[in-house]
């Protein structure tokens, strides 16, 4: 409560009460919005093996009161070892100074709380070893390394190259204050993720559970759990979605007319059959040339059919009603071909294709599966209330990198997620060029 109230930086314990502190203020620490740079720890004990403690390793300023036994009105102040090659399993402590009671004097005055920070003595800061380009890269080799991999324990295999423009940072921070950067990549599988009960798994359970110093390879400040203290590059999420596929069926000679059109030029030729009917009739009585209703209907039919598709009919016609008629209906039918000529022509020439799912509506409409290899990518996401968001997240699915470099060559339904950068877009972990 003194961390998140009142902003305490200064604190005192004795004896019995150090571990129940220790235990109590690592859980403040975590829970608590807010934290000092500047904490100042005093504790009074009587045995050193009570602060074995790994809060002893990661604090700096820690001062230990320890009484003489054989004089009691002697102070023993000792410090944690903070700089250095250390040990994560134990703490150890060296004496700063001496504080005699009675004359109430410190015998060497030094500074009971210096500055270890500033020079670190080759510390190790323990990094998580989770590659993800440009960030954080690493390779292991056997020469031209600068840091090892605590995940293969002694064994000469772990020494590695690390890299990225995250990683640059710290080797740059270990450069100024003399600290040495490792690795550790035994659980850097993915990001992970940190559950309310101080637990955690990926790189975050890491650091929760105090396995590495700093974890890295962009994460996102939209973890709801993660203070951002400064942040270093803008990104966003693009879809790579499946492209349009062609538009090629059986209706594609009907493509150059709209439906209306069509359904005017069916009208159209159902008048047309209809005119000649009685023209024809006409003229049969005209000139007294006995036909059925039926033959009337065969020479309408079959003319109009082969006007439409500029071909002459077989039977002569006299009158001259007639002739201009089907004159009329020829010049109509050779404007209505050149148009629906030059219309198939341009579509077999620029080809169609199928609404591509290029907008945040469209890939709503679309209704289009998408997929990233952690929840990370959808974590700006998650909380929205609208209908549009929220359908788009239903739609996301979450696959091992196995899985995803997979899918380009048989899932065509599928988008996948990409990373944005400020400059460039890349391509995330799981998909290589050439499978996409």
């Amino acid at each position: 409560m003194s961390i998140k109230k009142s902003h305490c930086e200064s604190f005192l314990a004795f004896e019995n009460d150090v571990l129940p502190f220790v235990e109590a203020f690592l859980n403040a620490s975590i829970y608590s919005v807010w934290r000092s740079k500047r904490n100042r720890f005093v504790f009074g004990i009587q045995n050193e093996n009570l602060c074995k403690h790994r809060f002893f390793n990661e604090q700096s300023a820690v001062l230990l009161v320890e009484q003489s036994i054989i004089d009691l009105q002697i102070f023993y102040l000792k410090t944690n070892k903070f700089q250095g090659l250390h040990s994560k399993d134990s703490a150890s402590f060296y004496e700063l100074d001496i504080f005699n009671a009675s004359s109430g004097k410190f015998i060497n005055e030094n500074d009971l709380f210096p500055d270890k920070i500033k020079n670190l003595k080759g510390r190790e800061i323990v990094v998580t070893g989770y590659e993800y380009l440009p960030y954080s890269s690493v390779k292991y080799v056997s020469d031209g390394n600068n840091s090892y991999d605590l995940a293969f324990g002694s064994n000469s295999s772990g020494a590695a190259l690390i890299d990225g423009t995250e990683i640059i940072l710290i080797l740059t921070f270990c450069e100024l204050y003399n600290c040495r950067v490792l690795i550790d990549s035994t659980e850097a599988d993915d990001w992970g993720e940190v559950y309310p009960n101080i637990s955690g798994r990926g790189c975050l359970g890491m650091i929760i559970k105090g396995a590495a110093d700093i974890s890295l390879a962009a994460m996102d400040i939209d973890y709801t759990f993660l203070d951002m203290s400064m942040y270093l590059a803008r990104c966003g999420v693009t879809l790579l979605i499946p492209a349009p596929r062609r538009l090629a069926s059986w209706l594609l000679p009907l493509e150059p007319f709209e439906y209306s059109l069509w359904l005017a030029i069916i009208i159209y030729l159902i008048l047309e059959v209809l005119a000649l009917i009685f023209m024809y009739k006409f003229e049969n009585t005209l000139f007294e040339r006995p036909r059925s209703w039926y033959q009337n209907f065969q020479f309408a039919y079959s003319t109009a059919l082969k006007l439409f598709v500029s071909q002459g009919g077989i039977e002569s016609v006299r009158s001259i009603t007639l002739r201009g008629l089907l004159f009329t209906y020829f010049l109509n039918d050779i404007i209505i071909t050149s148009i629906y000529g030059g219309g198939l022509a341009s579509i077999l020439t620029i080809p169609s294709y199928e609404e591509a799912a290029d907008t945040v509506e469209r890939l709503r409409s679309h209704n289009l599966k998408w997929t990233g290899n952690s929840l990370a990518w959808v974590y700006a996401i998650r909380d929205a209330d609208d209908e549009r968001t929220m359908a788009i997240m239903k739609n996301f699915y979450l696959y091992n990198d196995e899985q995803i470099a997979e899918m380009p060559q048989n899932r065509l339904d599928m988008g996948f997620a990409l990373e944005r950068l400020p400059f460039v877009k890349t391509i995330s972990k799981p998909l290589k060029i050439h499978n996409i």
